[in-house]
Order: C-alpha cells, then structure tokens, then sequence
C-alpha cells in the first residue's frame, strides 16, 4: 500500500497543488456533488491532514528525506491557509466570485472548514491550523450556524427540519455576501455533519457547545418523528439521501471521534500514544 499512497501524495502535491506553496486553488470536487474553486480549509485542511499523515508514514517506513518533504510542504501550507483564509471569526473561501459564480461559499461559515482538523485529532496529529483560530472557529460554526427553529421556506432544496427542531445550517452569512447560487446543500441541516464539529469541539475543550449540538441531534431522532438509527445520517424519517455505502460508513466514522473526543489527554489530542519512531502529535504543527 505504501507505494501506492507515494504515488497518489505525488499526484497531488504536483497536480493539485500546482504552486508548490500547500495551497490547493483549482477545481476540487467534493460530497456536496458539485466542485469549489480557489483557497479554503474545507479541502486545505484535509490536505494538510493528508501531509502530515503521509510525513508520519514516510518515517515509519524509513524514508527521512520523503518525510522531511512532506513536512515542508505542509508547514508552508498551514501559514499560507491562515494567512488567505482567516477572517478573524472564521476561515472563509477565497475565490473571485466573477469567475465562478456558482456553487461557492465565499466569504460563509461553513460547517466543514475544519473536516480536515477533525480528522488530524482523531488520529493523533495534532493542529493542522493554529490552535487560537481553530478554537474561534469552531466556537463560531456553533454560534453563527445553530437555530433554535426552522421554517419549511428556509430550507433547500431539501426539507428536513421543522419548528420544534434545533441544529445547524451547513452554511450560513452571518456577514453578508452570500451568493446567489451557494454551495449546494448550504441551507439544509445533516445530523452527520453535526457529529464531526460536536466532535472537534470536544477535542478543542469546548464541551458545552459539543453537548448542546448532541442533545440536539438526539431529540431530533427520539423515536417520536424519526428513527433513532439514523441519528448520525443526514435524513427525515422514512427517506434516505444518501447511497447504501454512507448508510453503512458514515454513522461509525462521524460518531467514534466523540468517544477520542472526551477521553482526550490534557493536550487536546487522541490519547492514543503515537507510534514507536514517529514524531509526536505536537512536534512541528501550528500550536
């Protein structure tokens, strides 16, 4: 596998990464179904995520040199991201809107900004992004997403809230400037987005606000409207919007890193100890 994986980092770092600066720019396809364009930690932070694992790798395997390039890169990137993306609030989308005018989120907070964050905690890589700003972030995905209601007119193209339910937009304005055609998806609510920011508000030590957002989720799906199986799928009672893998993968991946979550050490990483020869979770990244 390890070659195979070499190779796919090379494809990406050459071809996607196109100014060797850890900033990917061009179109990037992702799971709301359509592509996004320009800088943003949606993909960049799943990006950097994939640097330092890939770094993790390369030196189990022996191969300082390809480690100490992933490395580079990645330490590159993270200042370039920060630097293009954070707004002081959150990390937002730099794209020229007069080029795409579809189907991007500028200058919105949306709820996967830290995916690649979440996924770097719960195996154990530490902060792919500065701790201060994700912490910020992640508190403003709760305060500027979450409504205490919903109104059918509010959500499209799908519906599956009502006024007696409370979560999180997948994206909001709370500034202004959103597009006349957002990023698909942007105005409905999935519970299996909900769980990995409630999880990465647990790994940032942000408890009350992870504890509110599944108390959420959970009285959504209490039995008396929806099914409390579905709890971490994206999905009103009796409908399914998602193919058969998402029903099988997508409840285990968004609701374990809860569990890494709050049994997390006192550095906010998983307490799971890195592997013998590997760096440490710490060493290296943005804290």
């Amino acid at each position: 596998m390890w070659p195979q994986l070499k190779k796919l980092m090379r494809h990406i770092m050459d071809d996607y990464d196109t100014e060797g600066d850890g900033v990917i720019r061009g179109e990037q396809p992702n799971t709301y179904d359509i592509s996004i364009h320009g800088a943003n930690t949606f993909i960049g932070s799943l990006y950097l995520a994939a640097l330092r694992a890939a770094e993790e790798m390369a030196l189990l395997q022996g191969e300082g040199d390809l480690a100490q390039r992933y490395h580079a890169r990645f330490e590159t990137g993270w200042k370039n991201y920060d630097e293009l993306c954070w707004n002081g609030e959150y990390f937002i989308q730099v794209v020229d809107l007069e080029q795409h005018t579809e189907q991007e989120f500028g200058t919105g907070c949306h709820m996967d900004q830290l995916l690649g964050q979440w996924w770097a905690h719960a195996v154990g890589l530490g902060h792919v992004l500065p701790k201060e700003h994700v912490q910020t972030a992640v508190q403003n995905i709760f305060n500027f997403n979450r409504r205490q209601s919903f109104l059918k007119d509010d959500q499209k193209p799908r519906i599956y809230m009502d006024e007696r339910d409370k979560g999180l937009y997948i994206c909001t304005w709370p500034h202004g400037g959103r597009p006349d055609v957002p990023t698909q998806y942007s105005d409905e609510v999935w519970s299996g987005l909900e769980y990995p920011v409630a999880g990465l508000l647990l790994f940032e030590d942000k408890v009350e606000p992870a504890m509110t957002m599944l108390g959420d989720v959970r009285a959504r799906h209490d039995g008396t409207r929806r099914s409390p199986s579905t709890t971490c799928a994206p999905w009103p009672a009796g409908r399914c919007s998602r193919p058969p893998l998402a029903i099988a993968t997508t409840p285990g991946t968004a609701a374990w890193p809860l569990h890494l979550g709050s049994t997390r050490t006192t550095s906010g990483v998983s307490s799971s100890p890195p592997p013998d020869g590997a760096r440490t979770a710490r060493r290296g990244t943005p804290d």
